[in-house]
């Protein structure tokens, strides 16, 4: 068996952070505009009769979803996988087993503001690419 040098696993699909903005720091969870379920928002966003805001990355089981989102949900999956073991970069052989998985950062990565995001107090950059869709 060939030593793999590069392991390249592509995915698509939706994101959702549940973030204060605006006027509001970034970890805290205000709940209405006026302050009548709880903490008063100085910004934009209101977590209403949801669950709090907690800055979680989500690319599948999204919480609290609301219903004025531009598309339609869709769980984030592998769609390709590419390998280099010294002769080149190539697709991953038929049959793959990450092909089709959804895929999860689990639930220590969140959004810091101003910063991008953590896991197990590492602070990292997020670059988003966002592509059109066909």
């Amino acid at each position: 068996m060939a030593l793999i040098t590069l392991l390249n696993i592509s995915f698509a699909g939706s994101f959702q952070a549940r973030l204060a903005v605006g006027f509001d720091p970034g970890n805290s969870s205000p709940t209405d505009p006026y302050g009548i379920y709880g903490k008063k928002s100085e910004g934009g966003t209101s977590a209403y009769q949801e669950k709090p805001f907690d800055r979680i990355i989500r690319l599948s089981q999204p919480v609290d979803l609301r219903n004025a989102r531009m598309d339609p949900w869709e769980d984030t999956t592998v769609k390709s996988v590419q390998i280099d073991s010294g002769m080149g970069v190539k697709p991953a052989p038929p049959g793959n087993p990450l092909l089709g998985q959804v895929v999860s950062l689990g639930t220590a990565a969140k959004f810091i503001e101003g910063e991008g995001y953590e896991v197990d107090s590492m602070v990292l950059s997020v670059f988003l690419h966002r592509q059109a869709r066909r």
